[in-house]
This record gives C-alpha cells, sequence and structure tokens, in this order.
C-alpha cells in the first residue's frame, strides 16, 4: 500500500527551489561563522600564522584573570536595564 504524500514531487519542486537562495545565505552567514567564532574562540590566532589550540586558557584568561572583565559585565548590565 503506497503511502499518500501531503505533496507530490513535482508541486515540492517550485517549493524547495524557491528555499533554496534562503538556505544557501543562511548556511554562508550565519550557520558557518557561528562554527568557525567556535572554533576560534579555543586558538591562538593572529591572522599571520595558522590557529594554534589552546583549549579553555583563553576563557580562564577571560573570566579568572582578567581585572576589567567583571566591570565591563557590570557596565553592560547596568546599560542594557537602563536602556
Amino acid at each position: 500500500m503506497k503511502k499518500n504524500n501531503l505533496y507530490t514531487l513535482k508541486e515540492k519542486t517550485p517549493i524547495l527551489i524557491m528555499l533554496l537562495p534562503f538556505t544557501v545565505f543562511f548556511v554562508l552567514f550565519t550557520i558557518i561563522p557561528i562554527f568557525s567564532s567556535i572554533f576560534l574562540s579555543f586558538t591562538s590566532y593572529d591572522l599571520l600564522s595558522p590557529p594554534k589550540f589552546n583549549g579553555i586558557s583563553n576563557f580562564l584568561k577571560m573570566f579568572v584573570r582578567d581585572d576589567v572583565f567583571g566591570t565591563v559585565v557590570k557596565n553592560t548590565l547596568v546599560f542594557a536595564v537602563i536602556s
């Protein structure tokens, strides 16, 4: 017994063609930058040499050893609440 689909392939083709540009641009300008910035956040990278993986040391440096980080977070929260 054949399963009755909501749309046939002939009806789906124009829909898929119309969705293709959005999907391509979404992947290029949203998904790829998100994953590349997550990757680069775990590396030491200076645009002149290839990225060197250093694990969570960037985050430890930011959260633990940076004296200004707490002040910046407080100022950002105050600004967000006021505006």
